[in-house]
C-alpha cells in the first residue's frame, strides 16, 4: 500500500494491485470446498482514527483473473450463473463491492 494521506482523523491508503489478491472459497456439490483467487484489485482503504466503525474499504476486482486451477470451473464461475463478468464489466460506476464487516454470498 502506498503512503497515507491524512486530512484530520482520516487516513486513506491506495490498494496496490501488484501486492494484493482476493482469496475465496466456494462449496462444490455440498461436499467439497473449492478455493480460488482474484488478482488485479484496486481501491482505497480509509481508516477513521477517531471511530473505527466509520472506517471503510472500497475495492474493484478484475473478475477476468479469477482462478481456481480448473479452467472449465473458472468459466462457469465467470458465467451468468455466478458473476456474469463479460456482460457486466467492472468499472468505477459498476464495481463488485462488499463490506469488510460482512460476508457476501453471490448466487
Amino acid at each position: 500500500m502506498a503512503s497515507p494521506s491524512a486530512p484530520a482523523s482520516l487516513i486513506t491508503w491506495k490498494i496496490d494491485p501488484a501486492h494484493t489478491v482476493a482469496e475465496f472459497k466456494v462449496k462444490h456439490m455440498m461436499i467439497a470446498n473449492v478455493k480460488g483467487t482474484i488478482k488485479g484489485i484496486t481501491g482505497d482503504l480509509t481508516e477513521h482514527t477517531a471511530d473505527a466503525s466509520l472506517s471503510s474499504i472500497e475495492a474493484t476486482l478484475d473478475v477476468s483473473t479469477l482462478n481456481t486451477g480448473e479452467p472449465q470451473r473458472d468459466g462457469h464461475l465467470k458465467s451468468p450463473d455466478f458473476l456474469e463478468w463479460r456482460s457486466t464489466p467492472l468499472s468505477p460506476s459498476n464495481p463488485l463491492r462488499w463490506s469488510a464487516r460482512e460476508t457476501t454470498n453471490m448466487r
